[in-house]
Formats: structure tokens, sequence, C-alpha cells
């Protein structure tokens, strides 16, 4: 088939070639109606075999195009939707050509109040895909149609009087030697605003067609020459009927200059890449409504559950054209929402429950200014952050890390000792006879109970280091002995009173030592005699509980 042999931009080459041929079959076409309908001796009947062959082959064309161009993900963009608009404007006003051109050629038979109804359907479906077509190519320049009343009133005000004219307008029918056709104020005034705004799609097209890329370009530019020639045909011969295949050819036309859907996809992940995202950023400018860019910062590893997060939220709030997940770079991941508030406070309770390997963050834009660029360096800058943090952080515990802990002594050796400063060794007890007995997965539930009750007592988890499989340090300065039994009591209290939902029940050994300047060459032999106070408490706690 040949849209299966085609993609987009596939003929973009062979364009000029391609529209000879398909105008020269449409003039063909034209005139096959015209001298049928004036010379022939039963014109009619041989007009409506030749009529009904064209409108159904187009039909065919449509349904084709419409299976294809749906069956390949493509981005949700302002331009996208107003195609689909088109092609459905399209596909009513073949099937509503068909229905004219039997009704209005059987007056006797069919009702006169079905036949009115079928025309005004009929010429409204002409003007509604001019006018989405005039829509699409403001898409396609980024014109902000929002921004000014005047350019809303501009592009409004033709659409909504063929409206209120061909409900409440008079039309009238002609007999003709080919076949019969509607005049009257509804087909006059829905002529007049197809010529407005074919003509200020022309006056846009040629003021920002330098914003355009050369494929889009040139679709728009044969559309136009096209939808020109169509009306200029229909004009001289009202009986020609070429409406929808020249409505066919444009939508055609633009279809090959579509870029490669493939173009947007990222290889590895199967979403959308960042060249998506910027596009699609600088598309919200035509809507200017407001949106949140919400975006999920993890690392590479785990992409793929937050990408499946992301994609669980946009579903959850769909948007049209925003809903889609996008891959920015690396473990960056994004998705854009209208519904900020709800959606933004969904997307951290699902990183929470997808896992703590995760932050998310969430941007404002009101669509009047969209500098994708800008938030693409922002991304990077917290991405950076977020790495940095990474690179400091246990990832099954939250606390800091060894290598955190082996710098902040390093930092507290390069500088003179605060007053108050406290090491203390932490060790989990019976962990080795935990996992024996209850498995290695207990065993893992066991230190991370440890760490949150170590994060609470003391504050945060920045003062908390996993030094070890089961050993933790914490360093405290600007502290007092009394404050710290406070403390360690606290610790105990928080120790003996937490809940876990998997009935853990960690148990620990404490030891803890204050600097000692004349003892302590360097803050590791204050660490090392708080390390043999912690195992001094050990061996007690294990005589005490065999």
């Amino acid at each position: 088939m040949f849209l299966c042999a085609c993609s987009p931009r596939f003929l973009a080459g062979n364009f000029d070639k391609f529209i000879s041929f398909s105008c020269f079959c449409g003039i063909i076409k034209a005139e096959e109606f015209s001298i049928l309908g004036d010379s022939t001796p039963n014109g009619k009947g041989m007009a409506a075999v030749l009529f009904y062959r064209f409108p159904i082959l187009c039909v065919l064309f449509v349904v084709s195009l419409w299976a294809y161009y749906g069956s390949k993900k493509r981005l949700r963009t302002s331009a996208d939707f107003l195609y689909r608009l088109m092609l459905g404007c399209l596909f009513v006003n073949l099937c509503f050509d068909m229905i004219t051109f039997y009704t209005v050629n059987h007056l006797d038979t069919v009702s006169p109040l079905w036949n009115d109804l079928a025309h005004r359907i009929f010429i409204f479906s002409i003007d509604l895909f001019t006018f989405f077509f005039y829509l699409y190519t403001l898409s396609c320049i980024r014109y902000p149609l929002r921004r000014r009343r005047a350019d809303r009133i501009f592009s409004f005000l033709p659409i909504l009087l063929s409206l209120v004219m061909t409900l409440f307008g008079n039309l009238y029918y002609c007999e003709a030697p080919g076949t019969n056709y509607s005049y009257g104020p509804v087909a006059s005034m829905i002529y007049l605003s197809i010529a407005f705004y074919f003509i200020a799609t022309v006056l846009f097209y040629c003021k920002y067609r330098a914003s355009l890329d050369a494929a889009t370009r040139k679709g728009i530019c044969l559309a136009l020459a096209v939808e020109a020639g169509g009306g200029f045909i229909q004009a001289l011969c009202p009986t020609s009927l070429i409406s929808g295949g020249v409505q066919t050819l444009i939508l055609l036309l633009l279809f090959l200059s579509f870029e490669n859907p493939a173009e947007y996809l990222d290889k590895d992940s199967g979403v959308f890449n960042q060249d998506a995202f910027l596009r699609i950023l600088s598309d919200c400018a035509f809507f200017r409504k407001p949106f949140y860019v919400a975006a999920v910062f993890c690392e590479e590893d785990a992409l793929p559950r937050q990408l499946s997060m992301l994609g669980a939220l946009a579903k959850q709030y769909p948007v049209p054209w925003l809903s889609d997940v996008y891959r920015v770079f690396g473990g960056c991941a994004a998705v854009l929402v209208r519904d900020g508030a709800d959606a933004c406070h969904a997307l951290d309770g699902m990183a929470q429950r997808a896992g703590a390997d995760a932050q998310c963050f969430h941007w404002y834009f009101t669509g009047r200014s969209v500098d994708g660029n800008a938030i693409l360096r922002e991304m990077e800058q917290m991405d950076a952050r977020f790495k940095q943090q990474r690179r400091d952080v246990d990832l099954s515990t939250q606390v800091k890390n060894r290598n955190a802990y082996e710098r902040a002594l390093a930092a507290l050796d390069a500088a003179p000792k605060p007053a108050g400063l406290w090491g203390l060794i932490i060790d989990v007890n019976h962990l080795k006879k935990t996992n024996d007995t209850y498995g290695h997965e207990y065993g893992d539930r066991l230190i991370r109970a440890t760490a949150s009750i170590l994060s609470e007592t003391f504050g945060s988890p920045e003062a908390v280091y996993r030094i070890g499989g089961d050993e933790f340090a914490v360093l405290l300065d600007h502290t007092s002995e009394q404050a710290l039994h406070g403390l360690l009591q606290k610790l105990e209290h928080n120790r003996s009173t937490f809940v876990a939902p998997d009935d853990v029940r960690p148990e620990f050994s404490v030891g803890y030592a204050l600097w000692d300047a004349d003892a302590d060459s360097c803050t590791a032999d204050m660490l090392n005699r708080a390390d043999r106070d912690m195992y001094a408490h050990k061996r007690l706690w294990h005589e005490q509980n065999p």
C-alpha cells in the first residue's frame, strides 16, 4: 500500500514531480465532470457513476491515512491535534458530499428537509476544514493565537458567522446539466469565510515562513497552491465537485512534510527524547495556557521504574497534547501537566512509593514565555547536584556513606576542632544470627530500621554515616555531655517504641568518645576510642541476651 511504503518526508525531494502529477489528475477529473455534464445526453447518470467512484476512493484513502497516522507514536502537539481534526472534517465532508449528490438529484423522492440539512453540513465542513488548515499553519509557525484579543476575534469571527448563517440562513438549489447544486446566502457566506481564511493563511505563511523547516515550508506552500487551484476551478464550474479531492490532496501534502516520528523517540527506553521535550515546550506558547513541568531525577538503572511511574501519572491526569513522558537525558524524565497542584503532589507520593532513589521537582509556567533551553540547563544543574548527592548517600538507608564519612574526617582534621566534638559508633546486634535465621532480606530491613531511628534521633540523615555493613557513625559538635546523654536517652526511647509493618525489632550497641587534644592526634583516634566503647557495650549486651 502506498502509505505503508512512505514515511513522512520520504518524498520531500520529489515533491514537485508528485504534485505536478497529482494536480494533473485532479484537473483531468474536473474536466471529466465538466465535459460529461455539458455534452452527454444522460449527463447526470454518467456523472453519478464517475462522482461516486471518486469520493469513495478519497474516503478509502483518508481511512488508510488515519490508520497509518494513528499507528505511529507521535508528539501530541497542537499541529498534530489540528491535523487529526482536519482528517475527521474531511471524512465528514466526503460522506456528505456523496449524500448531497444523491439528495439534490432526487428531490422528487427525498425529503427537502433532509436534503437541506445534508447540504448545510457538507458546505460548512468545507469552511471548517479551511479554518483548521489556517490554525494548523499558525501552530507550525508558533504564532501565539491567544496573545491579543484582536487576534482571537480576527481568527474566530468568520467561522462563527458562517455557523450562524448555516443554521439560520437561506439555501437554494439550481438545476444544471451535470448535477444540481446549491447557492444562496449560506453558500455565499461560507465562500467568503473560505476566501478570508485562505488569504489570512497566505499572509501569515509569507510573513513567518522563515521559522519553518524546509519540508514543512514546502508542504504548506504546495497545499496553498492546491487550495487556490481547486477554488478557481470550483468558481468557474460549480458542478465540478472537486472540494473533497482538493482537501484530500492537501492532507497528503501535509502528511509528506511531517518529521519522522522515530526522530523523537529514545531508543533505549521507547519514550520521547530531549528533542521532543523541547519541541513540546515551544508548542505550549501556541495556546498560552498555564502548565507544570514535573521532573524526576534518578540513577539510570532506576529509570525504567521511574518512567513507568510517570506513565501512570500521565494516564491519571490526561492532558491533550501534553500527557506524554519524556526522557530528557540520562536519569532525568519529565511529564507536562495542567492540573499542577494535584498532579505534582501525586508525583511526589508516587516517587516515594517507587523508592527513595529519586527526587521530584516541578516548575510552573504561564505559557506566555517558555524558554526550553533555560529549563534544560536548570535540569542539568539539578541532575549534577543529584549525582553529587548520590555519591555521598547510601542508597539503601538514605544516610551518608563511607566516602562522605572519610571526607568529613579529613575536613575536621584540616581545621581547628570545634568545641564539644563527639564521635559515636553504632553497631547492629545479632545481625549474623538474624541473617542465618530469617534471611538477608530481613537483615537489610533491620539495618534500614536502625538508620531510620538514628536519623530521627539526631535530627537529620546528614549527621549519620553508614561506615560498614551493620555499622554506623555519628559526628556531633558543640554538644555538652549532658546534651549527649539526653540524645542517648532519646535514641533508646525511639528504638524501644519503633513500630514497623514487617515486625522488625532493631537492637544495637552504642559507643561514644569526646575529642581529647591530649589523647587524640586525629579524629580517627577519637572514633577508635568510641569503637572500643561500643564493643564493650556489645559484649555486655550479648552476655545479657545470649
